[in-house]
């Protein structure tokens, strides 16, 4: 267990003695908060607590912890999971053969990655293996696609759920093989390797520059309509002019126009600037992938459409989430703290100084602060990790809840 214990005159006699009623819902049952009651400051520190990211909107960041804690809980039964009877699957799954007319459409080879192409030769696993040499040229990979198109059905659910997973697909094994077949097929019609996470970073980049660069210049189309600086006082006006080293003399509105003419130039040199690193990144993508770039986007564009059927799929097949045991089974029913929030409870313990700042879930939070203990199995792996960095224990790059339990484990042995 953490060697950081809170001594037993830091108890709260109380604790187990509390005169106030517990909530009715105080029996535990499932460890994950109501994301949507907490505010969107609540839910940037939380994603925080956990080394989650915490841009974008409250959607983005409830969604983001609702996946943290079932990647938490789908760790804890890891070594459990095995794939159910295929009986009747296919009859109860048929229907979702007929999920959209994207299944009729036929491939277009010439529009694919370099890397997409050895993909899907990858799967035709009935190829003989000298044709499959290294080096081979885009038509040489399209003309072998183009006679040999893929036949998922010859395989186990087992091996199709190990392409699902080699393509960086969610939930590979949640769901029956014909449901696997059709997340297959829909991805094959993507023209980028969806695993190749060196070509995923330089499109994002690309997009990236794209979205900042027509932000830019719509803003500097804004400013031409109306002038951000009339609303200025004369005194905020020479301010900004001396800052940027230009003359503070004149009146209102000739220190308008030269605050709006140097602020034109200045976003015209943003843009330029923006649009050199953007062509710098099409050229290192188009050497990357094997073929000239077209318009294209991962957040707006025709792969946006690709991940919502993707999704529709998955969700229509997707088999009943079975019951999962909570990270911790701690019954805090009767805990001085049991009518205090996820956040409030978070603050205390990060306070009183419970193991890995108290990345853990309420009930083990409340563990420790009613007992003094809590063992590794009660932690998030944000707080497993946090423990390992404080100890210098290096790990692997996301690492598995049971990885950093065992290291933890080492390290208190051999002190």
């Amino acid at each position: 267990m953490p060697r950081a214990k809170r001594p037993l005159s830091e108890l709260d006699p109380n604790a187990s003695k509390s005169t106030a009623r517990p909530a009715k819902h105080a029996k535990i049952t499932d460890e994950r908060e109501d994301y949507s009651k907490l505010k969107k400051a609540e839910l940037v520190q939380l994603a925080r607590d956990r080394n989650l990211p915490c841009g974008g909107n409250k959607d983005d960041l409830k969604q983001r912890l609702q996946d943290c804690d079932d990647k938490e809980n789908d760790e804890e039964d890891d070594e459990e999971e095995d794939e159910e009877d295929e009986v009747n699957e296919e009859e109860e799954q048929q229907e979702l053969a007929k999920t959209g007319d994207f299944f009729n459409q036929p491939i277009d080879y010439t529009t694919k990655d370099n890397s997409k192409l050895r993909f899907l030769l990858s799967d035709r696993e009935y190829f003989p293996g000298a044709l499959l040499r290294d080096g081979m040229t885009c038509e040489e990979m399209i003309a072998l696609l183009q006679r040999t198109p893929a036949n998922y059905e010859s395989f186990t659910i087992e091996e199709i759920s190990e392409k699902l997973k080699a393509r960086g697909l969610r939930h590979a094994s949640d769901c029956a093989k014909q449901v696997k077949i059709d997340r297959l097929k829909l991805n094959d019609l993507v023209d980028r390797n969806t695993a190749d996470y060196k070509d995923t970073q330089l499109y994002v980049s690309l997009d990236v520059f794209n979205m900042m660069i027509a932000s830019d210049i719509k803003k500097q189309e804004e400013a031409k309509n109306t002038n951000p600086f009339s609303s200025w006082s004369i005194k905020r006006l020479q301010k900004y002019l001396t800052t940027n080293k230009l003359s503070p003399n004149g009146s209102k509105e000739v220190l308008t126009k030269r605050a709006a003419k140097h602020d034109e130039k200045e976003m015209s040199k943003k843009i330029k600037g923006l649009q050199v690193k953007r062509d710098s990144a099409i050229i290192k993508l188009e050497a990357s992938i094997g073929h000239p770039l077209e318009s294209f986007t991962i957040f707006n564009g025709r792969e946006s459409q690709y991940e919502g059927l993707d999704h529709q799929i998955l969700s229509k097949g997707k088999k009943p989430a079975q019951s999962k045991k909570p990270v911790c089974n701690y019954d805090w029913s009767g805990s001085h703290w049991a009518s205090r929030t996820e956040r409030e409870i978070q603050k205390i313990c990060e306070r009183r100084g419970m193991p890995g700042r108290g990345a853990a879930p309420k009930a083990a939070q409340l563990k420790w602060l009613d007992t003094g203990v809590v063992e590794y199995a009660d932690f998030y792996v944000a707080g497993l990790t946090i423990m390992c960095e404080e100890r210098g224990i290096k790990h692997k790059y996301e690492p598995k809840k049971v990885d950093l339990i065992a290291l933890l484990e080492e390290d208190d042995e051999r002190e």
